[in-house]
């Protein structure tokens, strides 16, 4: 298995496994190391890299939605039919994995 493909499985590993910035990080040390002459590589390589950082700006902003609704959910007020305020129990729910 040649170095290139090697690191190719790495980058695919690391998105599959929901790490998009390691893949972005291997992703762009191998587009660094791609010689001008192997252009036909370049175009993959640059839309690979695209796709990450993507994937990883969509994660990042995913964990703050995340963390905002938490924070948000504990300062929640109802009001009953007579508009008196009425308490709401929230539980933290321990957050898995997206």
């Amino acid at each position: 298995m040649s170095r290139l493909t090697r690191r190719l499985q790495q980058a695919e590993s690391a998105l599959l496994s929901g790490d998009p910035a390691a893949a972005l990080q291997i992703i762009e040390a191998l587009r660094d190391d791609i010689a001008a002459s192997d252009e036909d590589l370049r175009g993959p390589l640059e839309r690979l890299a695209t796709l990450s950082r993507a994937a990883s700006e969509g994660v990042a902003e995913a964990i703050a939605l995340v963390s905002a609704a938490i924070t948000l959910r504990e300062s929640v007020k109802t009001y009953d039919s007579a508009g008196r305020p009425r308490k709401v129990e929230t539980t933290a729910n321990s957050i898995g994995r997206y």
